[in-house]
């Protein structure tokens, strides 16, 4: 396997992880809202899905990076 594509599949694993993550986390959220009396796990919940966003969408452009990396390897490989 190529390095590129082996980069991409990890990528790939691991923006499934952080899916995986920000689905516990917004369970955890819904259920915090519903009791009213805890507004600092609210805040903190809330903290951790928008990090957990910013991870995806930093994988997200790095995807398109290693991408482009791919298509330029490739157009320079070819005679």
């Amino acid at each position: 396997m190529h390095n590129t594509e082996k980069d991409l599949s990890s990528l790939q694993a691991e923006r499934q992880r952080l899916l995986g993550k920000r689905q516990v986390l917004l369970k955890a959220f819904d259920a915090a809202a519903e009791s009213t009396n805890k507004p600092h796990r609210l805040s903190r919940l809330f903290l951790r899905i928008r990090q957990t966003n910013e991870f995806l969408k930093s994988l997200e452009r790095i995807e398109v990076d290693t991408g482009r990396a791919r298509v330029q390897e490739a157009v320079t490989v070819m005679p």
